[in-house]
């Protein structure tokens, strides 16, 4: 092996790519940073103790574990909801509550908000199929979500939104994240941000850069979950 050379292999049909050095590591994550940007700091609030487990199926289960910190004068910050919020696995995407369980959402999180604990609602970048076909019909028919088959890791048959498309995830925020507002919810937990399996046929709609055009799975896997925040941030 020499070791004066490097290869790269790629499959892509454009090749972007930085090259920094640096005296040290810390020298080349400076150089690194400035073109990345700085990440902002969470809130203090973030930092505190949150509670979670999968998970909570209602609003009395909750209630029951944040009186027992409250007892015992631990400083609790917020509640960490997973996949039940909704409904589960063959819920997802619909981003509202399974009132069945937890009943009159709203008041139950101002009156947590009242105390200062927050709540944060596990979300999903995956739509399952029971979603697809009834009220995000729209959603389908302007190529906002792609269909991704088979992927028996986590859903039989579900859809991913398209979150290189900003107006496509503005329309999806407004539809979703809206509803989380309004009942007072402004801190997200998103998950999944990547298929749990490969789909070299997923094809995705609207990123650009520097007038190249990529859609593909393969162009798309790595930069998806920064968009999809990007688009939380934006809204």
């Amino acid at each position: 092996t020499d070791h004066s050379r490097a290869v790269i292999d790629y499959d892509s049909e454009h090749l972007r790519f930085y090259l920094i050095c640096g005296d040290s590591l810390l020298d080349i994550r400076k150089k690194y940073l400035h073109i990345t940007g700085y990440p902002p700091l969470p809130s203090k609030k973030l930092l505190g103790l949150w509670i979670s487990e999968y998970g909570y199926t209602n609003f009395s289960e909750i209630d029951t574990v944040i009186k027992k910190i409250e007892d015992k004068k631990f400083p609790l910050d917020g509640v960490i909801l997973d996949i039940q919020w909704f409904g589960g696995v063959n819920s997802i995407g619909s981003m509202k509550f399974d009132t069945s369980k937890f009943k009159d959402p709203k008041t139950n999180i101002q009156k947590y908000n009242s105390k200062g604990i927050n709540v944060m609602a596990i979300e999903h970048s995956y739509i399952s199929k029971n979603n697809i076909f009834s009220d995000i019909k729209y959603a389908k028919k302007n190529d906002d979500i792609v269909i991704l088959k088979g992927d028996k890791n986590f859903v039989n048959n579900v859809a991913m939104i398209v979150c290189t498309d900003p107006s496509n995830t503005s329309r999806w925020n407004a539809s979703r994240r809206k509803y989380l507002n309004s009942v007072g919810i402004y801190s997200h937990w998103l998950d999944l941000g990547e298929p749990e399996y490969y789909d070299k046929n997923a094809k995705y709609h609207g990123l650009e850069i520097d007038n190249l055009k990529y859609k593909d799975h393969k162009d798309i896997h790595n930069i998806y979950s920064f968009l999809w925040i990007k688009g939380v941030y934006d809204y």
